[in-house]
């Protein structure tokens, strides 16, 4: 699985600036502690397209992208 945010160039993993305003929101907001349910509300009323095009994020996709999640990824494969 492939983060939100990033596409695979050959073997490395690169950030998708097209999305990169998304992922940094998403962030932002769990930084500052939002709840995952409170995330979909606030990408849905902002009418941010979920990683599948639907107009609402569930809160699975945001724990699947949440940055706890990311940076381990990002530890694991060396891109940090």
């Amino acid at each position: 699985l492939i983060p939100f945010g990033f596409y695979k160039d050959n073997k490395e993993y690169r950030v998708d600036n097209t999305k990169a305003e998304t992922i940094q929101l998403i962030f932002e907001l769990y930084l500052n502690g939002f709840s995952l349910k409170r995330i979909t509300e606030n990408l849905a009323e902002k009418h941010i397209l979920s990683p599948a095009g639907k107009d609402k994020w569930t809160v699975q996709a945001i724990d699947t992208y949440s940055p706890t999640k990311n940076i381990c990824a990002s530890f694991r494969t060396n891109n940090l």
